[in-house]
């Protein structure tokens, strides 16, 4: 088609060389947007990498913990977060000041908490176990009065969520931990 006034040359020659750049239609408040949510997903995926090199998924410096001294007579060591179904341990370390003179020493754990957990094995293995309404006793002797009982406990945990746990030697103190099971 051809505009008044115009030749077959110009015409065509106004077809061929297009407006300077691109004409696509833009929405700027759009793209910021989306860049902003881009930017959100970024931060949100490298907290989800350091939180996990940090041990919040179980095995780094932020899953394990302690509570107790030695002077309170037990420490217990624990994961803080565990996979449901997979192997952790629980180590309950006692001072020799929390032995009795005859080499023996009872240590309960909550009855609640082991009902969450399953115990594949305690070593040393116990000289007797005896369950009361809310705590199960393991009674251990040991050999040497005088250096700390270590004792390890090889457990699957069965439940998810958080569970609240205690523990303690009779008589003695109470030590509370609380663990998270991922699925």
């Amino acid at each position: 088609m051809l505009f008044p006034g115009a030749t077959l040359s110009e015409s065509h020659m106004a077809a061929q060389h297009p407006k300077e750049g691109l004409e696509i239609e833009q929405d700027m408040d759009f793209q910021e947007s989306t860049w902003r949510i881009q930017r959100i997903g970024w931060i949100l995926m490298i907290a989800v990498v350091i939180a996990a090199i940090a041990g919040v998924c179980g095995g780094g410096p932020a899953s394990s913990a302690e509570v107790g001294d030695p002077g309170s007579g037990m420490t217990v060591s624990y994961d803080r977060f565990t996979r449901m179904n997979a192997r952790e341990t629980l180590d309950l370390e006692i001072s020799p000041a929390a032995i009795r003179p005859d080499s023996t020493v009872s240590v309960w754990l909550d009855r609640e908490w082991m009902e969450s957990v399953e115990v594949n094995a305690i070593t040393p293995e116990p000289e007797s176990t005896e369950i009361a309404a809310d705590r199960i006793i393991y009674e251990f002797k040991t050999r040497a009065a005088d250096s700390p009982l270590c004792v390890r406990f090889d457990l699957k945990t069965r439940t998810l969520g958080s569970v609240r746990g205690r523990g303690g030697i009779e008589g003695g103190p109470t030590h509370s931990f609380t663990q998270f099971a991922y699925p």
